[in-house]
């Protein structure tokens, strides 16, 4: 049978859901380190912030992914938590090498020669195998309130990480490849939450330059 009209016609295709996301300020992310330090979770939290990598990135992250010779993390897998088992991830674009700082790899060298117990996994539980979701979800809402921050998801420290590299003029290139996304519209569209402030300064710097 012939259709003599599409019956699509008329119907709005879905939008993605872009709604704003909650993001710290690195004041905000401060504060939680400094009590999340007290925790067994804390790498999880430090390592979300510090590289922003998605949360099975985080869980599944292994000593020999770490290249202290060259300074250099590299995403190669993510724990499924469901499966028990590391994986693929999400996307191709997923894989990744992300540059180490100096200060950055000293401090997982010491945490790795105090580990306890020694574990292949940087993120281990108190037996050495991989930690479990909710449990680093409910010591990240126990910190929130200690630390008297507001509390965000895990997820949202990837784009806490994103938002504050954006904010410090680095290339959204550069951001893109870090956190292993296909476009740098989907960095920008998604993870660039300016805060209000940053929308201030920029406005000076403008009129100053113009009116130079």
């Amino acid at each position: 049978m012939e259709l003599k009209a599409n019956p699509l016609d008329g119907v709005q295709k879905p939008q993605p859901d872009y709604k704003e996301k909650s993001t710290w300020t690195k004041e905000e992310c401060h504060r939680f380190l400094s009590v999340a330090e007290e925790y067994h979770s804390y790498i999880a939290f430090w390592l979300a912030l510090q590289f922003g990598l998605r949360f099975s990135e985080v869980l599944g992250l292994q000593w020999g992914s770490i290249d202290f010779n060259t300074n250099t993390l590299h995403v190669y897998e993510a724990y499924h938590e469901k499966e028990k088992e590391l994986g693929r991830l999400k996307t191709a674009s997923s894989r990744r090498d992300i540059p180490i700082s100096d200060r950055q790899a000293e401090y997982l060298k010491q945490y790795k020669e105090k580990q306890t117990p020694k574990s292949d996994v940087v993120v281990a539980n108190l037996k050495g195998g991989y930690m479990m979701k909710r449990n680093v979800r409910r010591a990240m809402q126990r910190i929130c309130e200690r630390a008297e921050v507001k509390q965000i998801t895990f997820h949202e420290l990837r784009h806490t990480h994103a938002t504050l590299m954006l904010e410090m003029n680095e290339h959204v290139k550069i951001v893109q490849q870090r956190l292993g996304h296909v476009k740098a519209e989907t960095t920008m569209d998604i993870y660039s939450h300016v805060r209000p402030q940053v929308h201030q300064d920029s406005a000076e710097r403008f009129s100053n330059f113009f009116n130079a």
